[in-house]
């Protein structure tokens, strides 16, 4: 668990990599007075205002421009490959199949939710879970009366990051997550209702792997839990076994790689 825990931090990282990098694409094109409406920096449409843009940036901005994108095609790369070795990690572990029953969790986030909440037996009821999550208001007691404040945002902090990003897109396709959203929505807002969703979906996460059930809604196409577990089998497909021979040679490959260039020199 631990190894997977390792990849999916280290996958996150990439991730945070790709957004800086096309942060800074996005800067780079504001000093000339091109915006983006795509949501992809990267994508077919935006690729092509980029370059029908070219000839109107200075020499270095086009360089750093090049440069930028190359830079995002080798970390996409690289976050590709790992995602492939993840799928072969976690293809077989029970848990995992389970919470990609889910909509909106796929096989990454799974994995991810996964490692992170690890024995779920350590965990006595679904508001411990909730907890740990950082899904709870902070409660403040004064005398007789109670004020519930801001989620307490303890415990891992990517793991919060995951519960939440899945949920916009569990209630969009659970209809059971979609009703109670909608109501939730109207009284206290978009965010709020978003946070609130995330929580029942740790206490979802508790309740199915606790009592060893799929996630089973009548309103939510099933085909897509087949679909989400075809791909994680196709993504591990490519993966090479990993084992400590591979690893070394990796390693030694990244290490030719880095004398060999020529700016270390």
């Amino acid at each position: 668990m631990d190894d997977i825990r390792f990849l999916v931090r280290y996958r996150r990282s990439l991730a945070e990599e790709i957004t800086g990098i096309k942060n800074r694409v996005h800067a780079v094109l504001a000093r000339y007075g091109i915006t983006i409406e795509a949501t992809d920096v990267f994508g077919k449409r935006s690729l092509n205002v980029i370059r029908e843009s070219a000839n109107r940036m200075r020499t270095a901005d086009g360089f750093i421009l090049a440069d930028l994108m190359h830079r995002c095609h080798e970390i996409t790369s690289r976050a590709e490959i790992v995602e492939n070795q993840l799928a072969s990690m976690g293809k077989d572990i029970p848990e995992v199949k389970k919470l990609m029953t889910m909509p909106g969790i796929g096989f990454y986030s799974a994995l991810a939710i996964y490692s992170e909440i690890g024995d779920i037996g350590r965990f006595p009821d679904a508001r411990h879970l909730s907890a740990y999550c950082g899904l709870v208001p902070r409660v403040d007691q004064s005398g007789d009366a109670t004020y519930y404040g801001h989620i307490t945002k303890s415990g891992p902090s990517i793991l919060r990051f995951f519960l939440v990003n899945s949920v916009h897109t569990t209630v969009k396709i659970s209809g059971t997550f979609k009703g109670t959203y909608r109501k939730l929505k109207k009284r206290i807002g978009r965010n709020k209702a978003m946070v609130a969703m995330a929580r029942r979906l740790s206490v979802t996460i508790y309740n199915m792997l606790a009592k060893n059930q799929d996630f089973v809604d009548l309103k939510t196409h099933m085909g897509l839990c087949e679909d989400k577990a075809d791909r994680m089998q196709l993504l591990a497909r490519k993966a090479q076994s990993m084992g400590s021979e591979s690893v070394r040679r990796l390693i030694d490959e990244g290490v030719i790689t880095l004398q060999s260039n020529k700016l270390l020199s």
